[in-house]
């Protein structure tokens, strides 16, 4: 078969009302690549957006069971790109969720669907590195703040960036992306340092603990 007889193969089952997305997904994606077409080109032939189309070639590349779950669901195509790239543990938390919403009275449905399955996921995954990180209250802070300088471990600059964040937290405000990345890179260096361990015998092996627990070390 060449190219262009490929691409109105793909055409006519990507328009198709009668075939469920799970065939869609798995007889598209052996079209697509078995005859080397291109992304931008066969999405333009489809008049999708080639992140519309990647979306979609990425859920072929699933086991047969997760893309029958998926099939099943027929979820919309704004969450394709996020239910490819989840856990086994946050695709059927998403499912489910999408099922229930599908389900639900009109009145009670979710229509930023977008939004709501990376709720779902992230509330199943649970927080990430960061936010753990984020969520460490001014006085661990401040504990780190001294023993960094026990240590000699930190330059003026990081001591006062450290001292500054702390106070942040102690006000009940949230830690920027930027500072929060900054203050994972001293915590890190000080574990790498043995400042931070288990079973410190500084006394404070609780807040070693729960630091190195948000840096998932």
């Amino acid at each position: 078969m060449g190219k262009y007889e490929a691409l109105e193969t793909i055409k006519s089952i990507w328009n198709a009302t009668d075939i469920s997305l799970g065939d869609k997904i798995r007889s598209i994606s052996s079209e697509y690549y078995s005859n080397g077409l291109d992304l931008a080109g066969t999405a333009a032939f489809l008049n999708a957006t080639p992140s519309e189309l990647d979306a979609f070639l990425t859920l072929g590349e699933l086991d047969d069971e997760d893309i029958d779950k998926i099939s099943e669901v027929n979820p919309p195509k704004t969450t394709w790109i996020m239910l490819a790239n989840a856990s086994e543990e946050e695709l059927d938390g998403a499912l489910a969720a999408l099922k229930k919403n599908r389900d639900a009275e009109p009145s009670e449905r979710v229509t930023a669907m977008t939004e709501y399955v990376y709720t779902v996921m992230l509330d199943v995954a649970g927080p990430t590195t960061e936010q753990k990180v984020g969520n460490l209250s001014g006085d661990i802070l401040l504990h780190v703040l001294k023993k960094g300088q026990d240590f000699k471990l930190l330059s003026e600059k990081e001591e006062k960036f450290i001292k500054s964040v702390a106070g942040y937290k102690k006000r009940g405000k949230v830690l920027s992306e930027r500072q929060t990345k900054w203050l994972m890179d001293i915590l890190n260096r000080m574990a790498d340092a043995g400042a931070i361990v288990r079973n410190s015998i500084d006394g404070d092996e609780d807040i070693c603990n729960q630091i190195l627990d948000a840096l998932d070390r």
